[in-house]
């Protein structure tokens, strides 16, 4: 039997599921692969492929089954009780099994199962345009994460979602939980908890369209509260928190990695996931709605250095330009 030769294909067939005519007893998977392969002898049959009985197709992944190993199974009902693809599914290398999604064999959802023993997590970065200044309690930016299969060389990129968050303008200090989320006439107020039960409230409001109207929360611009809007700057991303991200990523897709057996991702291209919620620990437990904060110095903090820094190399000039100018040798 082929083994991924190919994409995955769909065979359309009609057969009875149940023993006998009209029985409630379904078959069990290898007697309906008996049952399946008589019918499609001449196809080319491959592990993992799409078998749809046309007697029981109709909404979304009604009659869709998966074979593997001379055996026909039912798709699983976890993550989506519609059905998606079974956690023993091997995704192929070119495409990490978005092809299932894009030709239309896996109907109503795109999760793929990741075997977390079979990737390891690889490298770790932002993009250039996700740093970008900001003038808000936090900055919410995505870091791609490539987790890699070493026994095929299979790569897949995940973008991880990480709170960049200010402070001094009212930004969490570690990791948050958010409790409530509310809006009333443009205002807009967050309640967030931290591990040890503190709370904090950040309050802001949202741009308005040319004719005055408020620019929905999700389109539209965070905006600061007076009197902090007029009296702040806008905030710079250095490079050392970019590193403190990827690092605290990279330790969260390991976690991610070592305290399940299979996870599953939602494919949105060829070999790439949409982002997820990353594990946290949190009172001794894993929670997955937890947000990963990294937060910067103080903005003030931040100006004394550098003009302390900029105090002492321009001493560090001033005295090397007047030994330069000194007569050497009484000459």
């Amino acid at each position: 039997m082929k083994q991924n030769s190919r994409p995955p294909d769909a065979h359309y067939i009609s057969f009875n599921k149940d023993w006998g005519f009209g029985g409630d007893d379904e078959l069990e998977p290898e007697e309906l692969g008996k049952v399946v392969k008589d019918l499609i002898k001449r196809s080319d049959l491959q592990n993992y492929d799409i078998v749809v009985n046309k007697d029981e197709e109709g909404y979304r992944n009604q009659g869709v089954y998966i074979y593997k190993d001379d055996e026909v199974h039912p798709l699983a009902l976890y993550p989506d009780d519609y059905g998606n693809l079974p956690e023993w599914v091997k995704i192929r290398k070119e495409d990490c099994g978005h092809s299932y999604f894009s030709d239309g064999l896996i109907d109503h959802n795109e999760y793929v199962p990741f075997q977390t023993n079979d990737w390891k997590v690889g490298k770790c970065y932002v993009d250039d345009k996700e740093i970008k200044p900001f003038k808000f309690p936090f900055k919410s930016i995505k870091v791609k994460i490539e987790l890699h299969r070493p026994k095929d060389g299979a790569k897949a990129s995940v973008p991880c979602d990480v709170m960049i968050s200010a402070p001094w303008l009212g930004g969490p200090t570690e990791d948050a939980l958010l409790k409530t989320h509310k809006e009333h006439n443009n205002l807009v107020s967050n309640d967030l908890i931290y591990e040890n039960g503190n709370k904090l409230r950040i309050e802001y409001t949202y741009s308005k369209d040319v004719v005055g109207n408020p620019v929905p929360w999700s389109y539209g611009e965070f905006i600061l509260l007076e009197p902090l809007k007029s009296q702040s700057k806008e905030v710079n991303i250095p490079k050392n928190i970019i590193k403190k991200a990827t690092e605290r990523v990279k330790e969260k897709m390991k976690l991610l990695l070592e305290s399940r057996k299979t996870v599953y991702f939602e494919s949105i291209g060829p070999c790439n996931l949409d982002f997820i919620r990353l594990p946290t620990m949190w009172n001794g437990k894993i929670r997955y709605d937890i947000y990963t904060v990294i937060p910067l110095e103080s903005g003030r903090k931040s100006g004394r250095k550098s003009t302390r820094k900029s105090t002492r190399k321009s001493a560090r000039k001033s005295t090397r330009k007047s030994a330069r100018k000194s007569p050497r040798n009484g000459q």
